[in-house]
């Protein structure tokens, strides 16, 4: 699922309990950490328009065959912030027993999570750094995301002859011939979703440079590099000049997440930088995909966001049930299908085949993930566990960024206010 604004929630959750047997109280913990004992587990999840009551409440009988004698609880987080809410779970002693999108390294520092056992991930193909802290992974991952890839407008391209960029100095090419047209080139996003804003910067970091230094951020943690060094100064000026050369929309800064989908369905922009959950977009003109070209032909860097996982929190009372019912929800072939077609998550299980059924848009997003001869790497501001950003850093990140296409401060100032921010964190 697509990343979130980061505002606090204070609202309480709707709960919905499934239940396969008559018991009504919770057993005491099995004996040996048997999966298949009698157990009953809360699992922390969220509610969208792709993924529904009605979707979780399938997902969970599924795996109630294999696992007859486990009850599950199912508690939705009641805003769109899911770590935000998990850490107030957390202060207030209630985490449930299978989170969805805990904030990692926070809930590691807080010895609040259970590590998985090797055995959990034999069917998960995802890098070894992917939710692993200090040699142990306390995250297993759903699904991969493109961060981002450029969805278009078909119908667009072809009328003014536009052929799929195949270098950032092509995408620019179009974008100029996009605006002559009186069409939007490139639409972004902002309001209370910040990270809207950033995500085509995101984008143009990961490739500029970590595409060239793959453990920039392990650097920047170490203090051998600095946002205001050449490369990321670079990469920074590049997309400032894409605003100053008026490619973006005229709302970008107070248009939210949710309108910023609308907009580009309704056809209010031709080109919509986004993750690759936006496979699902439903729209009165043909959409396509394309990863965000390189410098060159064929230099193509991809952001890889293993960032959607499941957690075990350290006190669960049935570590072994809790842990399967994790395995079989991240591993299974119907819960992949279905996050595929509902939420264009890019399935990680071993030996996954695309169904013929699925979208087309979303195949083409499949596509992009596995585009020839990319590089792989963290996506910038997204990468989970112990590279992550230190916490905090993003919203500093984002409102710096924002306040840079607004007319306030240079690249230079915000880049040093960004060393300064990312060192006072990173202290903490």
């Amino acid at each position: 699922m697509k990343k979130f604004a980061r505002q606090g929630v204070l609202a309480g959750i709707a709960t919905l309990a499934l239940t396969v047997t008559g018991c009504s109280s919770t057993p005491a913990p099995a004996a040996g950490g048997d999966a298949k004992a009698a157990a009953e587990i809360t699992f922390l999840t969220f509610k969208s328009p792709n993924l529904t009551d009605e979707f979780w409440k399938k997902q969970v009988a599924e795996i109630q065959k294999t696992y007859p004698k486990l009850k599950v609880k199912i508690e939705y987080t009641p805003g769109l912030d899911r770590q935000g809410y998990a850490k107030q779970l957390l202060a207030t002693g209630n985490l449930p027993d299978v989170i969805w999108d805990a904030p990692l390294n926070d809930f590691v520092k807080a010895n609040a999570l259970l590590p998985y056992e090797t055995s959990d991930l034999t069917d998960i193909s995802v890098p070894a750094s992917a939710g692993a802290i200090n040699g142990k992974h306390y995250s297993l991952t759903l699904g991969a995301q493109v961060i981002p890839a450029i969805y278009y407008n078909k119908d667009d391209f072809s009328k003014l002859g536009i052929s799929t960029p195949k270098t950032f100095a092509q995408l620019e090419t179009a974008a100029e011939k996009i605006k002559a047209a009186g069409k939007t080139p490139f639409l972004i996003g902002g309001g209370a979703d910040s990270w809207a804003s950033t995500i085509f910067l995101d984008g143009i970091i990961t490739s500029d440079v970590l595409g060239t230094t793959p453990d920039w951020q392990e650097q920047r943690k170490a203090g051998k590099v600095k946002f205001t060094d050449a490369a990321f100064a670079s990469a920074v000026t590049k997309w400032k000049g894409l605003f100053d050369k008026g490619y973006f929309n005229s709302d970008a800064l107070t248009v939210d997440y949710s309108a910023l989908s609308a907009k580009f369905a309704n056809g209010q922009g031709v080109m919509y930088p986004m993750g690759s959950w936006a496979g699902t977009t439903k729209a009165s003109f043909s959409v396509g995909v394309f990863p965000l070209p390189g410098q060159k032909t064929g230099q193509t860097t991809l952001g890889l966001n293993y960032g959607q996982a499941l957690a075990v929190s350290a006190k669960t009372k049935f570590p072994a049930q809790a842990r399967a019912f994790a395995v079989a929800l991240a591993t299974g072939k119907g819960a992949n299908e279905a996050q595929l077609n509902s939420d264009s998550l890019i399935p990680v299980v071993k030996a996954f085949t695309i169904p013929d059924a699925t979208a087309p848009l979303i195949k083409d997003s499949f596509a992009v993930y596995k585009t020839a001869g990319a590089k792989n790497v963290d996506p910038f501001e997204w990468t989970q566990g112990a590279n992550a950003l230190p916490s905090g850093f993003n919203a500093e990140f984002d409102k710096g960024a924002q306040g840079l296409i607004s007319g306030q401060g240079t690249v230079s100032s915000f880049l040093t206010a960004m060393d300064k921010a990312y060192d006072d964190l990173n202290r903490q």
